[in-house]
Protein backbone atom coordinates (compact mmCIF):
# COMPACT_ATOMS: atom_id res chain seq x y z
CA UNK A 1 0.00 0.00 0.00
CA UNK A 2 1.39 3.09 -1.26
CA UNK A 3 1.01 6.62 0.77
CA UNK A 4 0.53 9.51 -1.62
CA UNK A 5 -0.08 13.17 -1.09
CA UNK A 6 -1.56 15.49 -3.68
CA UNK A 7 -3.45 18.63 -4.32
CA UNK A 8 -7.03 17.15 -2.82
CA UNK A 9 -5.70 15.42 -0.14
CA UNK A 10 -3.74 12.35 1.38
CA UNK A 11 -4.62 8.58 -0.17
CA UNK A 12 -4.11 5.55 0.84
CA UNK A 13 -3.48 3.74 -2.55
CA UNK A 14 -3.52 0.23 -3.93
CA UNK A 15 -2.63 -0.55 -7.27
CA UNK A 16 -4.80 -3.16 -9.42
CA UNK A 17 -4.73 -3.74 -12.89
CA UNK A 18 -7.25 -6.43 -13.35
CA UNK A 19 -10.56 -4.19 -13.14
CA UNK A 20 -12.54 -7.54 -12.99
CA UNK A 21 -11.06 -7.93 -9.32
CA UNK A 22 -12.84 -4.73 -7.89
CA UNK A 23 -16.17 -6.09 -5.51
CA UNK A 24 -18.46 -3.48 -6.87
CA UNK A 25 -20.73 -4.89 -4.63
CA UNK A 26 -18.69 -3.89 -1.77
CA UNK A 27 -17.46 -0.23 -3.43
CA UNK A 28 -21.11 0.68 -3.70
CA UNK A 29 -21.99 -0.44 0.00
CA UNK A 30 -19.31 1.88 1.67
CA UNK A 31 -19.83 4.47 -0.30
CA UNK A 32 -23.53 4.38 0.66
CA UNK A 33 -22.18 5.78 4.58
CA UNK A 34 -24.23 3.03 6.34
CA UNK A 35 -20.47 2.02 7.37
CA UNK A 36 -19.26 5.33 9.30
CA UNK A 37 -15.79 3.96 10.15
CA UNK A 38 -14.68 2.31 6.95
CA UNK A 39 -12.63 4.88 4.97
CA UNK A 40 -14.40 5.89 1.31
CA UNK A 41 -12.68 4.49 -1.56
CA UNK A 42 -12.39 6.04 -4.95
CA UNK A 43 -11.52 3.69 -7.98
CA UNK A 44 -9.26 4.91 -10.83
CA UNK A 45 -7.57 3.60 -13.77
CA UNK A 46 -5.35 0.45 -11.82
CA UNK A 47 -5.87 2.00 -8.71
CA UNK A 48 -7.80 1.84 -5.46
CA UNK A 49 -7.92 4.63 -3.13
CA UNK A 50 -9.17 5.54 0.27
CA UNK A 51 -8.92 8.82 1.94
CA UNK A 52 -7.04 9.56 5.02
CA UNK A 53 -6.98 13.42 4.87
CA UNK A 54 -6.32 14.67 8.18
CA UNK A 55 -5.87 11.17 9.75
CA UNK A 56 -3.14 9.66 11.50
CA UNK A 57 -1.83 5.56 11.29
CA UNK A 58 -1.73 3.93 14.13
CA UNK A 59 2.00 3.42 13.37
CA UNK A 60 2.45 6.90 13.97
CA UNK A 61 0.78 7.95 17.41
CA UNK A 62 3.32 8.57 19.02
CA UNK A 63 1.82 10.17 22.71
CA UNK A 64 -1.53 9.31 25.02
CA UNK A 65 -1.63 12.90 24.72
CA UNK A 66 -2.36 13.47 20.74
CA UNK A 67 -5.08 10.79 21.69
CA UNK A 68 -6.43 10.44 25.57
CA UNK A 69 -6.82 6.52 26.89
CA UNK A 70 -10.15 7.49 27.68
CA UNK A 71 -11.12 8.57 24.25
CA UNK A 72 -9.13 5.70 22.73
CA UNK A 73 -11.20 3.02 24.65
CA UNK A 74 -14.38 4.67 23.49
CA UNK A 75 -13.35 4.60 19.37
CA UNK A 76 -11.90 1.06 19.59
CA UNK A 77 -14.86 -0.52 21.19
CA UNK A 78 -16.63 1.72 19.06
CA UNK A 79 -14.91 0.34 15.77
CA UNK A 80 -14.62 -3.25 16.49
CA UNK A 81 -18.53 -3.68 17.67
CA UNK A 82 -19.44 -2.23 13.85
CA UNK A 83 -17.67 -4.85 12.49
CA UNK A 84 -19.08 -7.98 13.02
CA UNK A 85 -21.92 -5.86 11.52
CA UNK A 86 -20.80 -5.87 7.96
CA UNK A 87 -21.68 -9.57 6.99
CA UNK A 88 -25.67 -8.61 7.83
CA UNK A 89 -24.78 -6.83 3.87
CA UNK A 90 -23.02 -9.44 3.09
CA UNK A 91 -19.59 -8.24 3.38
CA UNK A 92 -17.08 -10.94 3.60
CA UNK A 93 -15.17 -9.89 7.41
CA UNK A 94 -12.16 -11.65 5.43
CA UNK A 95 -11.70 -7.96 3.56
CA UNK A 96 -10.83 -6.16 6.50
CA UNK A 97 -7.53 -5.04 6.97
CA UNK A 98 -6.42 -6.08 10.48
CA UNK A 99 -2.68 -4.15 9.50
CA UNK A 100 -2.03 -1.07 12.19
CA UNK A 101 -0.94 0.64 8.50
CA UNK A 102 -4.60 -0.03 7.62
CA UNK A 103 -6.23 1.75 10.72
CA UNK A 104 -6.46 5.46 10.97
CA UNK A 105 -7.47 7.70 13.81
CA UNK A 106 -8.72 11.35 13.69
CA UNK A 107 -6.94 13.09 16.49
CA UNK A 108 -10.21 15.99 16.57
CA UNK A 109 -12.81 13.83 16.96
CA UNK A 110 -11.04 11.06 18.20
CA UNK A 111 -12.68 8.37 15.66
CA UNK A 112 -11.13 5.27 14.31
CA UNK A 113 -11.06 4.18 10.42
CA UNK A 114 -10.15 0.98 8.53
CA UNK A 115 -9.33 -0.23 5.27
CA UNK A 116 -11.78 -2.61 3.83
CA UNK A 117 -10.33 -3.74 0.81
CA UNK A 118 -13.09 -4.25 -2.21
CA UNK A 119 -11.23 -6.81 -4.00
CA UNK A 120 -12.03 -10.35 -5.04
CA UNK A 121 -10.76 -13.06 -3.30
CA UNK A 122 -11.04 -16.79 -2.64
CA UNK A 123 -14.18 -17.59 -0.74
CA UNK A 124 -13.24 -19.36 2.46
CA UNK A 125 -15.30 -21.03 4.54
CA UNK A 126 -15.54 -18.88 7.58
CA UNK A 127 -15.73 -15.27 5.27
CA UNK A 128 -18.67 -14.13 7.32
CA UNK A 129 -17.60 -15.38 10.53
CA UNK A 130 -15.17 -13.16 13.01
CA UNK A 131 -13.18 -16.17 12.85
CA UNK A 132 -11.75 -15.32 9.83
CA UNK A 133 -10.28 -12.75 11.35
CA UNK A 134 -7.73 -15.12 13.62
CA UNK A 135 -5.89 -15.15 9.66
CA UNK A 136 -5.70 -11.89 8.95
CA UNK A 137 -3.70 -10.39 11.83
CA UNK A 138 -6.67 -9.51 14.88
CA UNK A 139 -4.36 -11.10 17.75
CA UNK A 140 -1.05 -9.14 16.65
CA UNK A 141 -3.07 -6.33 16.56
CA UNK A 142 -4.19 -6.25 20.25
CA UNK A 143 -0.70 -6.28 21.21
CA UNK A 144 0.52 -3.34 19.26
CA UNK A 145 1.46 -0.01 21.51
CA UNK A 146 -1.90 1.45 20.62
CA UNK A 147 -3.79 -1.07 22.57
CA UNK A 148 -1.57 -1.61 25.22
CA UNK A 149 -3.86 0.10 28.15
CA UNK A 150 -7.29 -0.21 26.43
CA UNK A 151 -7.76 -4.16 27.30
CA UNK A 152 -6.69 -5.35 30.05
CA UNK A 153 -4.55 -8.97 29.34
CA UNK A 154 -7.96 -11.28 29.92
CA UNK A 155 -10.05 -9.22 27.86
CA UNK A 156 -7.73 -9.41 25.15
CA UNK A 157 -7.54 -13.09 25.68
CA UNK A 158 -11.17 -13.07 25.89
CA UNK A 159 -11.66 -11.52 22.43
CA UNK A 160 -9.28 -13.81 20.85
CA UNK A 161 -11.09 -16.94 22.07
CA UNK A 162 -14.30 -15.02 20.99
CA UNK A 163 -12.68 -14.72 17.27
CA UNK A 164 -11.12 -18.13 17.07
CA UNK A 165 -14.28 -19.74 18.49
CA UNK A 166 -16.47 -16.98 16.10
CA UNK A 167 -18.50 -16.21 19.33
CA UNK A 168 -19.87 -13.19 18.27
CA UNK A 169 -22.06 -13.03 21.41
CA UNK A 170 -18.63 -13.19 23.38
CA UNK A 171 -16.90 -10.63 21.49
CA UNK A 172 -19.54 -8.03 21.76
CA UNK A 173 -19.85 -8.86 25.10
CA UNK A 174 -16.36 -8.69 26.00
CA UNK A 175 -16.41 -5.07 24.37
CA UNK A 176 -19.19 -3.59 26.21
CA UNK A 177 -18.19 -5.17 29.71
CA UNK A 178 -21.34 -6.94 30.37
CA UNK A 179 -19.10 -10.46 30.10
CA UNK A 180 -17.07 -10.62 33.23
CA UNK A 181 -15.23 -13.33 35.29
CA UNK A 182 -18.60 -13.21 37.63
CA UNK A 183 -20.36 -14.94 34.19
CA UNK A 184 -17.81 -16.71 33.00
CA UNK A 185 -18.14 -20.47 33.28
CA UNK A 186 -15.04 -21.79 31.43
CA UNK A 187 -13.50 -20.39 28.21
CA UNK A 188 -12.20 -23.66 28.07
CA UNK A 189 -15.79 -24.80 27.61
CA UNK A 190 -16.16 -22.71 24.21
CA UNK A 191 -12.50 -22.71 23.05
CA UNK A 192 -11.48 -26.54 23.97
CA UNK A 193 -14.63 -28.29 23.73
CA UNK A 194 -16.88 -26.11 21.47
CA UNK A 195 -19.76 -24.46 22.37
CA UNK A 196 -22.03 -26.43 24.15
CA UNK A 197 -21.19 -24.94 28.12
CA UNK A 198 -21.93 -27.27 31.20
CA UNK A 199 -22.90 -26.11 34.09
CA UNK A 200 -20.43 -24.74 37.12
CA UNK A 201 -21.24 -27.90 39.29
CA UNK A 202 -20.34 -30.20 36.65
CA UNK A 203 -16.82 -28.82 35.78
CA UNK A 204 -15.70 -28.71 39.20
CA UNK A 205 -16.60 -32.41 39.86
CA UNK A 206 -15.14 -33.05 36.51
CA UNK A 207 -11.99 -31.45 37.62
CA UNK A 208 -11.76 -33.40 40.88
CA UNK A 209 -12.18 -36.40 39.22
CA UNK A 210 -9.43 -36.21 36.33
CA UNK A 211 -6.36 -33.90 38.42
CA UNK A 212 -4.51 -35.00 41.13
CA UNK A 213 -1.64 -34.60 42.91
CA UNK A 214 -0.15 -37.58 43.17
CA UNK A 215 -0.01 -39.67 39.74
CA UNK A 216 -1.83 -42.87 40.21
CA UNK A 217 -1.52 -46.80 38.92
CA UNK A 218 -3.28 -46.20 35.46
CA UNK A 219 -2.64 -45.21 31.94
CA UNK A 220 -1.50 -40.91 31.91
CA UNK A 221 0.29 -38.61 31.65
CA UNK A 222 2.50 -36.95 34.11
CA UNK A 223 4.06 -33.84 34.62
CA UNK A 224 6.91 -33.06 37.33
CA UNK A 225 8.23 -29.46 37.55
CA UNK A 226 12.25 -28.97 37.54
CA UNK A 227 11.45 -25.80 39.51
CA UNK A 228 9.45 -25.27 42.62
CA UNK A 229 6.28 -23.10 43.05
CA UNK A 230 5.30 -21.59 46.37
CA UNK A 231 8.09 -23.71 47.69
CA UNK A 232 6.51 -26.77 45.96
CA UNK A 233 7.16 -29.18 42.97
CA UNK A 234 4.63 -28.64 40.70
CA UNK A 235 3.34 -32.66 39.97
CA UNK A 236 0.15 -33.56 38.01
CA UNK A 237 -1.69 -35.95 36.50
CA UNK A 238 -3.68 -35.70 32.89
CA UNK A 239 -6.65 -37.89 32.34
CA UNK A 240 -8.80 -35.53 30.46
CA UNK A 241 -9.32 -35.27 27.08
CA UNK A 242 -8.56 -31.40 27.03
CA UNK A 243 -6.43 -30.20 30.17
CA UNK A 244 -5.32 -26.80 29.71
CA UNK A 245 -2.42 -25.50 32.02
CA UNK A 246 -2.37 -21.46 32.62
CA UNK A 247 -1.90 -19.20 35.53
CA UNK A 248 -5.88 -18.09 35.38
CA UNK A 249 -7.32 -20.11 38.26
CA UNK A 250 -10.73 -19.37 36.86
CA UNK A 251 -9.57 -20.55 33.16
CA UNK A 252 -7.12 -23.19 33.56
CA UNK A 253 -7.17 -26.75 35.24
CA UNK A 254 -3.67 -26.72 36.00
CA UNK A 255 -3.28 -23.72 37.50
CA UNK A 256 0.13 -21.66 37.98
CA UNK A 257 -0.18 -18.64 39.30
CA UNK A 258 3.28 -17.41 37.94
CA UNK A 259 3.62 -13.89 35.36
CA UNK A 260 6.17 -16.19 32.96
CA UNK A 261 2.53 -17.88 32.15
CA UNK A 262 -0.37 -16.24 30.33
CA UNK A 263 -4.23 -17.18 31.27
CA UNK A 264 -4.19 -20.09 29.29
CA UNK A 265 -0.52 -21.19 28.64
CA UNK A 266 -1.23 -24.50 26.51
CA UNK A 267 -3.29 -26.96 26.56
CA UNK A 268 -2.89 -31.28 25.99
CA UNK A 269 -5.35 -33.71 24.12
CA UNK A 270 -5.56 -37.17 24.00
CA UNK A 271 -6.38 -38.24 20.68
CA UNK A 272 -6.19 -41.81 19.80
CA UNK A 273 -4.41 -42.27 22.86
CA UNK A 274 -1.32 -39.98 21.94
CA UNK A 275 -0.77 -36.78 24.10
CA UNK A 276 -0.84 -33.80 21.63
CA UNK A 277 0.03 -30.15 22.88
CA UNK A 278 -1.12 -26.93 21.80
CA UNK A 279 0.25 -23.21 22.35
CA UNK A 280 -2.21 -20.74 23.61
CA UNK A 281 0.03 -18.28 24.96
CA UNK A 282 0.15 -14.45 24.22
CA UNK A 283 4.23 -14.47 23.95
CA UNK A 284 4.37 -18.26 22.28
CA UNK A 285 6.79 -19.08 25.51
CA UNK A 286 5.30 -23.01 25.31
CA UNK A 287 8.12 -25.26 24.44
CA UNK A 288 9.43 -28.86 23.73
CA UNK A 289 12.75 -29.18 24.92
CA UNK A 290 14.57 -26.22 23.47
CA UNK A 291 12.02 -25.89 20.14
CA UNK A 292 9.48 -23.23 20.20
CA UNK A 293 5.89 -24.34 19.45
CA UNK A 294 4.43 -22.64 16.69
CA UNK A 295 0.73 -20.59 18.17
CA UNK A 296 -2.17 -23.00 17.63
CA UNK A 297 -0.83 -26.30 16.59
CA UNK A 298 -0.80 -29.21 18.14
CA UNK A 299 2.36 -31.34 18.55
CA UNK A 300 3.16 -34.80 19.79
CA UNK A 301 4.55 -35.32 23.31
CA UNK A 302 6.38 -38.25 24.01
CA UNK A 303 7.98 -40.09 27.77
CA UNK A 304 10.85 -38.83 28.26
CA UNK A 305 10.71 -34.97 26.88
CA UNK A 306 10.17 -32.17 28.72
CA UNK A 307 7.48 -29.43 28.03
CA UNK A 308 8.50 -25.64 29.12
CA UNK A 309 6.06 -23.45 30.23
CA UNK A 310 6.92 -20.07 30.66
CA UNK A 311 9.88 -20.37 32.92
CA UNK A 312 8.58 -23.86 34.35
CA UNK A 313 9.91 -27.20 33.03
CA UNK A 314 8.13 -30.21 33.37
CA UNK A 315 9.33 -34.19 33.00
CA UNK A 316 6.94 -36.24 30.98
CA UNK A 317 5.91 -39.41 31.66
CA UNK A 318 3.45 -41.56 30.21
CA UNK A 319 2.20 -44.64 30.88
CA UNK A 320 1.99 -46.92 34.09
Amino acid sequence: MEIRKGPYGQFAVIRENDEGNIYSYAVEMIRSDRFPHLLKVYLSPGEISFDITAITSLNDIRSERSFPLSKRKTAVRDLFLSLPDLSSYLLPLDHIRFDPGSIFADLESYRLFIIYSPLKESIEDDSLSISSWGRLGFEDLLYHPFFDDVFSEDQKQELIYAVRDGDEDLFKKTLTGSYTRASLISLKDIFGTGRKKRKQKDTSQNRSKVLFDKDEKMGCLILSSRQKADGDIIRKAVYTDNTTIGSDRFLSDICIEDLSLSPIQAKIDIIGGRYYVTDLSCDSSTCIGNTRLKSNTPYEIKDGQILRCGRFDFDIKIGF
